[in-house]
């Protein structure tokens, strides 16, 4: 095993183990003691590859982000509207929710900390303006278009992000209750309509 092998191992292990104690435990009392023996490693190995607890955090929702986006390709060209393209998105990244549910709630733990952590909500924010720049993007060409109507593109993207993090927890909090796939395909039809 080369040195860079080793490294990608050694820093797998401990977010793996990371996400086991924060699944277990949550993440205000992170104990990097516990995911360190977890992990089979020293502490001197954790700060080798991790500033601290709060870089640890930022890679652990990184690392989430990266997984659920890269199961979703979005076709650049194509003969889909507005609403069709955002359906197809609701479509791929499904499966993409449902395979990283263990994730889910860390990824809303880091987001309800990062309320209260300044550096941990710049990063946050970056990503959550990310996806508002997506979809205000998508939305304004879909108003040019016609397909839609004409609203602020912006406020509506942040509306389909409350909706994606309100679907999210309910699907968390009742998986069974509803067809979560139908109920968003269903608000963005009500929404852009």
């Amino acid at each position: 095993m080369t040195q860079y092998e080793r490294k990608i191992a050694a820093i797998n292990k401990i977010l793996n183990s990371a996400e086991n104690y924060i699944k277990k435990n949550g993440i205000n009392s992170l104990d990097i003691n516990e995911i360190c023996k977890e992990a089979g490693l020293t502490k001197g190995a954790f700060y080798h590859h991790f500033k601290n607890k709060q870089h640890l955090l930022l890679e652990l929702l990184n690392r989430w982000i990266n997984k659920v986006s890269s199961q979703v390709e979005i076709p650049i060209s194509g003969d889909f509207n507005t609403t069709e393209l955002i359906f197809y998105i609701i479509e791929k990244m499904s499966p993409s929710f449902e395979q990283a549910e263990s994730q889910l709630p860390i990824f809303l733990e880091l987001y309800i900390k990062a309320i209260s952590d300044k550096n941990l909500k710049k990063y946050v924010l970056k990503s959550y303006n990310s996806f508002l720049d997506f979809f205000s993007d998508l939305l304004k060409e879909g108003m040019s278009k016609g397909y839609i109507k004409k609203e602020n593109p912006t406020q509506v993207a942040k509306i389909l992000f409350s909706i994606t993090l309100g679907l999210l927890i309910q699907g968390l909090i009742d998986p069974s209750g509803e067809n979560w796939n139908e109920l968003a395909k269903k608000s963005v039809r009500m929404l852009l309509s």
